[in-house]
């Protein structure tokens, strides 16, 4: 009786093994997406706290240099 493996039990164990492959799948491509719109963002904050060349100072005479 205990050599028999039940088919639904086996079945069961294989629809779950399924489930779980589909959601590491899912989690993977989630992460993968999430990476990308992070590296987006970052070279989004880097050009956007860069100084525009007309507010370094080169060319462009602020109110102390006119007196």
């Amino acid at each position: 009786m205990l050599n028999q493996v039940n088919p639904y039990l086996a079945l069961a164990y294989s629809f779950l093994w399924l489930l779980f492959m589909i959601y590491a799948w899912s989690l993977s491509r989630r992460q993968a997406k999430l990476r990308k719109e992070i590296e987006e963002l970052k070279a989004k904050v880097m050009s956007a706290s860069k100084p525009s060349p007309d507010l370094t100072g080169s060319g462009a005479q602020g109110p102390s240099s006119q007196a």
